[in-house]
This record gives structure tokens, sequence and C-alpha cells, in this order.
């Protein structure tokens, strides 16, 4: 099975792409950190296609924390100067935004773009079913300790 899941941060601005066919491509760099050794960092390269490239292309700037779920390839391809080269980057299937650390900088002054509302907001009128109201319940606090496993996504901290 070949299959990554990996938490970091942009490391620069995606470079954005298209093909001559008109697909949508986006390059970005992702750093990690080791949870064991907090002063090693790990660069990842990484390449999107079509949906996952837009969505990239349009909202990550560099600083922005994601989840990605992927997969490892390796290609090859010759120089100019004759000479075959590897490489190898994690091709993205699923990205999601975890935010930014411009968004942490300006928790008191939220931008338009990063509005955020609950469910009951959004949909007031589908809350109430007969006659009972659905209120979504608290999700109880997480401690997490630098040596805990992370087994959800949700467990993650800055």
């Amino acid at each position: 099975m070949n299959k990554i899941f990996m938490v970091g941060r942009l490391v620069a601005d995606p470079e954005a792409f298209t093909t001559k066919a008109g697909d949508a491509q986006s390059r970005i760099t992702i750093a990690t950190q080791d949870n064991r050794v907090k002063t090693e960092s790990y660069f990842f390269p990484c390449v999107a296609w079509r949906t996952n490239a837009n969505f990239i292309n349009t909202y990550l700037k560099k600083g922005d924390l994601v989840a990605i779920d992927g997969k490892l390839t390796r290609r090859s391809f010759v120089s100019r100067e004759g000479k075959t080269l590897y490489s190898t980057e994690i091709v993205i299937d699923a990205i999601n935004s975890l935010g930014s650390k411009r968004d942490s900088a300006n928790a008191t002054a939220p931008t338009a773009s990063h509005k955020t509302q609950s469910i009951d907001q959004a949909f007031p009128e589908h809350i109430v079913d007969q006659g009972v109201t659905n209120t979504p319940a608290k999700p109880a606090p997480v401690k997490y300790e630098a040596n805990d496993e992370v087994e959800w996504l949700g467990d993650l901290k800055e």
C-alpha cells in the first residue's frame, strides 16, 4: 500500500502551472517537525492536480498549516546533459487547511475570507424538528503532551 498522511506548513507560496491540456497543477513544499527531536525538520516536495491544485493556488500561502493525504511517487527524466535524474514527490489526493499564522496573529480581527459559522447559525430553519432542538454538543477538550501519539487530526495543537 502506498499511502501518506502528513501535517505541516507550506515553506513558500504555491507554484501554479497549467498543462497543455488545460489541467491545473500546483507545486508546494511542506515542512514537518519530528515529534521526538523538536529541532529536526523535514521538507517534502508535493504536487497537486486539478481541483486540489485550484484550492491550493487560490487559498493557501506560505506558513499555512495543512493536512495532506496522498501517495509517494518517483519519476525519472533525462537532463540536458543526457544524465538520467530521479525525483521523489508526494502526489496529493486530498488537502485540508488547518489555519495559518496570519489567522492566529489576527485572532481579534477576522477577515471576510475566513469567517466561520456554526451549523445552527448557517441553517437556523433546519434546527427544530418536531419540537426538539438539535444543538451540537461541545467536544471535550483534548489534553496533548509532547510524547503522546496523535491518532486524530483534532488532537493536534500548535
